[in-house]
């Protein structure tokens, strides 16, 4: 696994995984995403999480799937944040 902060405001990360099951991948982003709503509310301080996925086949470049990670994130963003979305492929 590959963590890579993208520096905005707010913080974006990218996380690439290889040969991850979508349906596992889909689950634990969501868990992720659950964990820190509910760490945050217990410190009166409401932090949302918006995550973005895409799987990245061995036969495209890495800037399409990329591409359709930052696309997911901000429909997941557009949808009130605090979700997942994803596109398995282009």
């Amino acid at each position: 696994m590959i963590v890579h902060e993208i520096i905005h405001n707010p913080p974006e990360f990218l996380v690439v995984c290889r040969e991850t099951d979508p349906r596992a991948l889909t689950i634990s982003a969501n868990g992720i995403r659950s964990f820190i709503e509910e760490q945050s509310i217990k410190q009166d301080k409401v932090t949302t999480v918006s995550v973005g996925l895409s799987l990245f086949p061995l036969f495209e470049p890495f800037e399409v799937a990329i591409d359709r990670a930052q696309q997911a994130m901000q429909e997941a963003q557009a949808a009130g944040a605090n979700c997942v979305r994803s596109y398995w492929s282009s």
